[in-house]
């Protein structure tokens, strides 16, 4: 458990004294050697020099007392690490590192002259042996040669075994996607500026964050992490750029996909017409050599695609009969097209299918200078920018949604070294802009949603927002310790207009028929705003040898994250009762938490020269995304609502009718006459934070291979609920709370739960062969979807225990293999090896368990309402034939109320109790490379879904639906093909 004031204190005395401390993520390598001589002593006073590969940059220490040694902040790449002293012979080791990796080094040095080199055929260890840390690294050679679709460099993140996608973040040990940070070059990567993400908001971008050509490495962060690590409860995956080299050095390529070579839908004739095309190209070099160097990138994207669009839509003779019963709706249904496939007698609705436009832009440039100042004193900066568009088509072919977007990001680091400790100085600044609009807004036409089929949103959104952070770690060793301290300030601005056309919900028939909507959504309009949160944050972190064996590594971490403001005071959040009583000041959206103390303890014992036992536990914090609450509070002024939601007695006595416009209703709902209805925040809304513990087992076996076997727990903490106050009651339909409508309201009641047992085989590549495969069983277990964004809201209000389920990305089985071989030339002859050797095939093959699946009633006026089970197997045994795929017999709907439109109670179905299907799939790429000296033409075909299995989703979860429990996309194997000269 966290203490609070007094552990505050200590670690803000302990942060003071170091004269260092927030939101720092590592970018470098650091490298613990003991040299020791033949008979085991130790061998103090030894030069130990590390020399960049290419670029000549050096790193120049002595061996300690113990004979211990210690070098900070190391740069990613290739090294060539030397120990001399007299009377021994040299040591000499190559060494490759990695962004946050730390490496213990056991050296031994041989009694001759230093004339005579020992040369160390050994590379980089390939386990562990100084932390209890979990990281995996995304190489160079996977990301240029694993076969990859649309070069999303984000696919391989799932090589982890930590990893599960979901969406446009991703999963760490089951902790929320929204508690995850992305980096590039260790300050904020996100695209958007309200909620950490990997792609831009609702993943319309195709390259995120920076370019793959851009990319030297990916390094993915979780587990134990050193208290350098901090503004995250998750985990951190962080990408470190290229850079330059005393060589010129760059690229060009060009990948395309297009129909002809894809297999054929089963939903559809033909396969869709697409084109896409992807190219660019990268340059890197001296400017002086050994000391100022530059690298570049751009990449552009042109994409234009039939995509499937599959919906219900009424069918013409429902729409004849509700024409005649109210001629009201002529504008609705006229927006709608025919059923394209058969239907029973007196069905409402049929299956609607076709092909429509759907267009991608994305252009992308990256550029980096590196300056070694001196040998104790470097320089870099980086500057990435994005500028994606999208045509995102609907089954309702006037109201297509659009997006556009601007993204840029830049980092400095400034890295030097004096006799007894080294500091890094890194700062960055992250601009995202998006403006999404949906033509059903420019129509200025109303939605309706009645039997399960509706326009989708009409809606104009956009969002400006900017980050800017600093951070400044200082390292030194002082005998058996070597430590670190840091601070660090991340200032984050976030703003948002949003516009959108009324919708009407309506649960019956007969109040369809009626004009009596159960529910209406009014949206008045929100101005820009400037919404402003900063972080402020310190770590102390001790890395402890005893002796050859024994690691012991203690850190201690504080972070504070400031409450919200506005910069217009616009921000009205209403006081307990849960959001009903008085508004609360604009400068006090809720109460401050001050109890972020982060203490985590790390043990890595040394078995033999090939074993280590890793573990430890700790704390890690997040504060909450903007888009978790404090946007949901800003309004234009206290009396104009952005948005306000009735109920059925609102229809009635105030006569909101179908197709009354926002401003026809604003005299109703604003002003004297206003029906509050703007979300509200608990006054006690502390920072969710997990708990994190792990035990691993790691062997190096042989040269080359590695296996890791682990047990990995997490519980997180302070996490969302989203509570639906002031509902309407289920048999009166009259609310609770007079003057206000029904709102949502958040709070930090939510908690999840997850334990995994992860087994990884490695073996990297080296003689033409690489390879990786890890395979996890996992449980992960929160109330309702355990994120820290707008969650589903509960069944039932206050009852969160009905909630507990599976996460949304409980995934129980999970197996990823990976591999690249080269064909090496052979033959009798010259010509034969020619025609043999440089050809190479690369793949990765996934194999997963279903997903959970929440099963809803849409037509109540609750949301989130769910079904009971009526008994029997959740899934038909023919579905494969019919592509019914859940049974409609093992779920019984809950009469609705005629006053309320919702539930008469709660359906007794769990959260997420059904499963959806497993999946299997194998991407294959087969290429031949061309080399002439240092030129290299690579021209490739890759497959995924090679084996053109069908991994069926598109599952239809409302009950209330006529297509319920359906099967409605497919995927099927597609072909990218393309060229990369390199150099």
């Amino acid at each position: 458990m966290r203490t609070r004031i007094f552990a505050t204190a200590v670690v803000v005395a302990a942060i003071l004294a170091c004269g260092a401390g927030a939101d720092a993520q590592v970018t470098t390598a650091t490298v613990y050697g003991r040299v020791t001589d033949a008979t085991g002593g130790v061998v103090p006073g030894a030069n130990v020099t590390l020399t960049n590969e290419t670029t000549a940059a050096a790193w120049t220490e002595v061996t300690s007392e113990e004979g211990e040694v210690t070098i900070n902040f190391v740069p990613v790449g290739r090294y060539t690490l030397r120990v001399a002293l007299e009377g021994f012979a040299e040591h000499v080791q190559d060494l490759e590192l990695s962004a946050g990796q730390t490496v213990r080094l056991a050296i031994s040095l041989a009694v001759g002259e230093l004339t005579d080199a020992v040369n160390v055929t050994a590379a980089t260890p390939l386990i562990n042996r100084a932390n209890a840390q979990l990281q995996d690294v995304v190489s160079d050679e996977q990301l240029v040669e694993l076969p990859v679709g649309r070069r999303d460099w984000s696919q391989l993140l799932e090589l982890d075994s930590s990893v599960v996608l979901d969406g446009e973040g991703a999963v760490m040990n089951g902790l929320p996607p929204s508690g995850l940070s992305l980096t590039i070059d260790g300050t904020n990567g996100s695209s958007d500026a309200e909620a950490p993400s990997i792609g831009a908001y609702q993943g319309f971008n195709t390259i995120s964050g920076v370019s793959t050509e851009a990319i030297a490495e990916i390094s993915v962060s979780s587990g134990i992490a050193s208290a350098e690590f901090g503004g995250t409860m998750a985990g951190n995956v962080n990408i470190i750029t290229r850079s330059g080299s005393n060589t010129f050095h760059g690229s060009l390529f060009e990948n395309h996909q297009r129909d002809d070579l894809d297999a054929a839908n089963p939903f559809v004739d033909q396969a869709p017409e697409k084109r896409f095309n992807q190219f660019g190209g990268s340059l890197g070099g001296p400017v002086v050599r050994n000391r100022l160097f530059f690298f570049g990138t751009y990449e552009g994207v042109r994409s234009d695609e039939l995509a499937l669009q599959r919906d219900n839509v009424p069918t013409p003779e429902w729409r004849a009969e509700a024409l005649a019963a109210n001629p009201v709706y002529e504008s609705f249904f006229a927006l709608f097209p025919d059923p394209t496939e058969p239907y029973d007698a007196g069905a409402r609705t049929a299956r609607f299918q076709a092909l429509r436009p759907d267009s991608r832009d994305d252009d992308h440039v990256t550029a980096r200078v590196d300056v070694t100042l001196s040998s104790a004193n470097r320089f870099n900066v980086r500057y990435s920018g994005g500028r994606p568009a999208r045509i995102d088509p609907r089954v309702i072919e006037a109201n297509p949604r659009t997006f556009s977007g601007q993204q840029d990001s830049a980092t400095m680091a400034f890295t030097h070294a004096a006799t007894a400790w080294v500091f890094e100085t890194r700062a960055g600044v992250n601009r995202s802009n998006i403006d999404r609009v949906d033509q059903l807004y420019t129509l200025g036409h109303p939605n309706v949603d009645v039997s399960g089929v509706d326009l989708s949103d009409g809606e104009l959104f956009l969002k400006r927002g900017w980050l800017f952070s600093f951070d400044q770690v200082i390292a030194t060793t002082r005998g058996r310790h070597s430590l670190k301290a840091g601070f660090g300030l991340v200032h984050q601005r976030a703003g948002r207009e949003n516009f959108q056309v009324p919708g009407y919900e309506y649960s019956s028939i007969d109040d369809f028929y009626a004009n009596i909507p159960n529910g209406g959504q009014f949206t008045f309009g929100l101005n820009d705003f400037r919404l402003t949160t900063s972080q402020l944050g310190g770590f102390v972190q001790d890395d402890i040898r005893l002796g050859s064996s024994l690691v012991v590594n203690a850190g201690l971490r504080y972070d504070y994250f400031t409450v919200p403001k506005e910069r217009d005071g616009r921000l009205f959040n209403r006081d307990a009762p849960f959001g009903t009583g008085p508004l609360r000041s604009p400068d006090s959206l809720y109460a401050g938490d001050f109890n972020n103390v982060s203490p985590r303890v790390g043990v890595a014992w040394s078995i033999d020269a090939h074993s280590v036992l890793r573990g430890g536990v700790g704390l890690f914090v997040s504060p909450h995304p903007l888009f978790g609450g404090p946007v949901d509070v800003v309004l234009n002024a206290a009396d104009e609502q952005f948005r306000v939601n009735t109920s059925r007695q609102d229809s009635l006595e105030l006569g909101i009718r179908f197709p009354l416009a926002n401003t026809d209703v604003e005299d109703l709902l604003q002003g004297p006459a206003q029906l509050w209805g703007t979300r509200s925040i608990s006054p006690n809304f502390p920072n969710p934070y997990s708990t994190q513990w792990s035990a691993i087992f790691e062997r190096q076996l042989g040269a080359q291979y590695s296996l890791e076997v682990g047990y990995t727990g997490s519980r997180g903490d302070n996490l969302n609920t989203v509570w639906e106050i002031n509902r309407p009651d289920r048999l009166t339909g009259i609310r609770p709370y007079a003057g206000f409508a029904q709102f949502d309201w958040y709070d930090a009641s939510n908690s999840s739960e997850y334990n995994g047992l992860q087994l990884s085989l490695r073996r990297r590549f080296a003689n033409r062969l690489g390879f990786g495969a890890s395979y996890t069983l996992s449980k992960s277990m929160s109330y309702g979807g355990g994120d820290l964004l707008l969650e589903t809201q509960p069944q039932e209000t206050f009852d969160l225990d009905a909630e507990w389920g599976p996460s949304d990305w409980d995934v129980r089985h999970r197996l990823v293999a990976n591999f690249i071989y080269e064909v090496a030339p052979m033959g009798p002859s010259r010509l034969v090896r020619g025609l043999v050797g440089g050809w190479q095939v690369s793949g990765i093959f996934t194999a997963r368990s279903g997903r959970p699946v929440d099963i809803i009633d849409d037509e109540s006026a609750y949301g989130s309402s769910r079904p009971d089970y009526g008994g029997g197997d959740m899934v038909l045994s023919d579905w494969r034939d019919t592509l019914r795929y859940l049974n409609p017999a093992a779920f019984e709907r809950v009469p609705l109320s005629g006053a309320s439109g919702a539930q008469i109670r709660p359906g007794t179905l769990g959260w997420n109790a059904a499963r959806g299907l497993a999946a299997y799939n194998l991407d294959l790429g087969l290429a031949r490379n061309f080399h002439i000296g240092r030129y290299r033409l690579q021209v490739r075909a890759d497959m995924f879904n090679a084996l053109n299995t069908r991994n069926y989703g598109g599952l239809e979860s409302e009950i209330d639906a006529d297509d319920f429990g359906t099967l409605n996309s497919v995927s099927t194997r597609t072909m990218q093909v393309g060229a990369r000269f390199s150099f």
